[in-house]
């Protein structure tokens, strides 16, 4: 049997329109089992957050807002990203947040130099501009009509080898937010 190109172009368009159509499902970890999004998923942030002057991210990690230098790139963090940049110190206060878009999406960390020539051609690989690490990450874009300048909240797992990464687990990402935050995903 001959498949032709416009028979796999259609199936491969299938294919698209039906995983697009799926839901995004979320690791609990408390079971290791995985739990679909609900329809209309939300966030809660319980207690003023205050995002320092000419910055548009607050981190948080260890349910604790944190510096950008001071993340530990090996455990989860997440954090909230404002649409402007602003001279003035900007405070997201407590309030929902529903989400209306959900993505899972990585991005690779650093680079590896190519190996020097005799290394290379002994081991018989090709490693120049390989992702040493990467980080799995939801990007969860926010709608709240009392505070419309807080767009994204962003949620990543520990960086690792692209093999190894993972996508944070419910359980983690609550973490990282502590009390500030409460996610309403499932």
């Amino acid at each position: 049997m001959s498949i032709s190109l416009k028979n796999i172009i259609v199936l491969s368009f299938s294919l698209l329109t039906l995983s697009a159509c799926s839901k995004m499902q979320v690791e609990n970890r408390t079971n290791g089992k995985f739990q679909e999004i609900i329809s209309n998923p939300w966030i809660a942030v319980q207690k003023q957050i205050v995002v320092p002057a000419e910055q548009v991210r607050v981190f948080f990690q260890n349910g604790q807002p944190i510096e950008a230098p001071a993340l530990n790139l090996y455990i989860a963090s997440c954090e909230l990203k404002l649409n402007q940049l602003l001279p003035v110190e900007q405070n997201i206060n407590p309030g929902k947040f529903n989400i209306v878009n959900t993505t899972a999406e990585e991005s690779s960390i650093v680079q590896m130099p190519a190996f020097s020539a005799n290394l290379k051609y002994a081991a018989n690989i090709q490693v120049a501009h390989t992702p040493a690490d990467i980080k799995r990450f939801w990007r969860f874009s926010l709608n709240s009509t009392q505070q419309p300048h807080v767009m994204h909240m962003i949620c990543r797992g520990p960086q690792d080898f692209p093999s190894d990464a993972k996508l944070p687990t419910y359980i983690e990402m609550q973490h990282s937010v502590g009390k500030y935050i409460d996610l309403h995903l499932f």
